[in-house]
């Protein structure tokens, strides 16, 4: 197989021409929701408009509706965007009380102006592309173009390398030519919302993420290479949800380019579930474009809304405590999952998972509790934290120097319950190394795989039991067999296990907690053998 090249490059487009921009009718609607019949009947009238005062009348999707002509500057006007399909006829009017419209129609009219609803449901992918296309326009600064898109409230969604270094943006499109200000930029997630005026635009809302299923296919508008004027739009399969770094991401194939970049990955019906920030490249790569999911988006938009987001290198996005699953502790699936496992605070004796954009080596972080020295993520013990409110920080060693700490986050340590048992995981052996001591096995699941064979008792083999929701191992006692409770404290304790018969036998273990015990944990079963 011969060698590929590949990267990952971001899609905005790196400003080299001056571009004309194509005309292209606009959608829009009116200033506020408003029903309206136009003809009772099928047949052709002239009707004189009584809606009210519209900044722009939207006729799309319009059951029964064959054309509609406006009588403007002593001529009929009409915006057909597609006369093959006359059910699917667009037009956009401003209009005023009084207005002359000449209506075509194959039965009664009722259309709704204002803030129109995309339809939900089965949808021909020519409905999502309709609503979408219309509410996106390009970006342009000094630097290159991307792609945004409205959300409603002057508001609009682009991604953040797109308006880089810049506090104000172009939007363009065949229709209009605004100003833009850039409200907030995530650098971590890659969003940035930026500020300038809608009128005339439907805003487009958001779909449902946890409905989405790999290889149903989405839509990708925006401005690539060189496109202007009006967007563009490509078709692909939603590949793969993705995890990392506290972002969840969208797989797709859709064909994406240099210009892509901020522009809304949408469903059939024309719901956005995605924003577009970069696409793999190389000799034997096609088809892999990412875009930031709906979990992250809707995470992100407070801060971005109030221009607060955190410039760090680093952001921590969620701490909290493992999950114990296969007999060892585990991360969560997502830090919105971690999140939420954290609201109410966390366990002191439990294993800890934190999540946290933009490092690149996890062997290289470091963390700090309450602003206090950097200690490594073997060293950070939750069970050292009284019970309340505390602070966690990271940062990096990167070419031989320390970042800048992240923003501090907060977190809760409960308070010690004594009615939560503890938990054995797995019972072994330690083994000898010559000049470094004994070591134990690395994990819970490590320690029952080295056990399963039967422990070696006699002469001075050292054993471990692994324990799981421990606040304090120097307040852990145990027993064997149901036996007498006791400690490590002397040699005494050692004795006691290598005096065990061959054979089966349960250990058990609890631990004092403000003054109180905790109720023994479940009999631990396990074997003794003679070397």
């Amino acid at each position: 197989m011969a060698s590929s090249r590949h990267g990952m490059i971001v899609l905005s487009v790196i400003l080299l021409a001056v571009v004309v921009a194509i005309g292209q009718p606009g959608r829009a609607a009116a200033n506020d929701p408003t029903t309206y019949t136009l003809v009772d009947a099928a047949g052709s009238a002239f009707v004189s408009w009584q809606g009210g005062d519209a900044t722009s009348a939207v006729f799309e999707n319009v059951p029964n509706l064959d054309a509609v002509w406006k009588w403007q500057d002593d001529a009929w006007h009409a915006y057909v965007s597609d006369p093959e399909a006359p059910s699917r006829l667009k037009a956009d009017y401003a209009l005023s009380t009084g207005d002359v419209l000449f209506v075509v129609s194959s039965g009664p009219v009722t259309l709704t102006l204002g803030a129109e609803v995309p339809p939900v449901g089965d949808c021909a992918f020519v409905d999502g592309a309709d609503l979408v296309l219309a509410s996106t326009a390009q970006v342009e600064t000094p630097d290159g173009t991307g792609t945004a898109f409205y959300i409603g409230d002057d508001e609009w969604i682009t991604a953040a390398h797109v308006v880089e270094g810049h506090d104000a943006a172009r939007l363009r499109t065949g229709t209009f030519d605004r100003t833009a200000t850039v409200v907030g930029r995530d650098d971590a997630a890659d969003l940035a919302l930026l500020r300038a005026s809608g009128e005339g635009l439907n805003a487009l809302r958001f779909g449902d993420h946890d409905a989405l299923r790999v290889g149903e296919t989405l839509g990708l508008a925006g401005y690539p290479v060189t496109v202007a004027g009006s967007a563009s739009v490509t078709r692909g399969l939603l590949s793969k949800v993705v995890k990392a770094g506290g972002n969840t991401y969208l797989q797709t194939d859709a064909a994406a380019n240099p210009g892509n970049s901020g522009g809304p990955l949408f469903t059939d019906c024309g719901a956005v579930v995605g924003v577009v920030v970069a696409k793999i490249v190389g000799e034997a790569i096609e088809g892999i474009a990412w875009a930031v999911a709906l979990p992250t988006i809707t995470d992100r938009l407070p801060a971005l809304r109030t221009g607060e987001v955190d410039s760090s290198l680093f952001t921590i996005t969620a701490f909290c405590n493992a999950v114990w699953a296969e007999n060892q502790y585990q991360r969560h699936d997502s830090a919105e999952a971690c999140k939420a496992a954290g609201a109410d605070g966390l366990y002191k004796g439990e294993a800890w998972d934190i999540w946290v954009t933009g490092v690149e080596n996890w062997n290289h972080v470091r963390y700090s509790i309450n602003g206090g020295r950097a200690t490594p993520a073997g060293k950070l013990r939750l069970r050292d934290l009284d019970p309340g409110e505390h602070t966690i920080e990271v940062r990096e060693l990167r070419d031989g120097e320390w970042s800048d700490w992240s923003a501090p986050y907060t977190f809760t340590i409960r308070p010690s319950d004594a009615t939560r048992p503890l938990r054995i995981t797995g019972i072994c052996n330690a083994e000898w190394v010559p000049g470094y001591g004994w070591d134990f096995p690395g994990t819970a699941n490590d320690c029952e795989v080295a056990g399963a064979a039967g422990l070696i008792t006699g002469g001075s083999r050292h054993w471990i039991a692994v324990l799981a929701g421990v606040e304090d191992f120097g307040r852990v006692v145990y027993r064997i067999d149901g036996g007498a409770p006791f400690s490590f404290a002397t040699p005494e304790d050692f004795n006691g296990f290598r005096a065990l018969a061959p054979g089966e036998h349960t250990v058990e273990a609890r631990e004092q907690r403000r003054g109180e015990w905790t109720p023994w944990s479940a009999p631990y079963t396990f074997t003794t053998r003679r070397r």
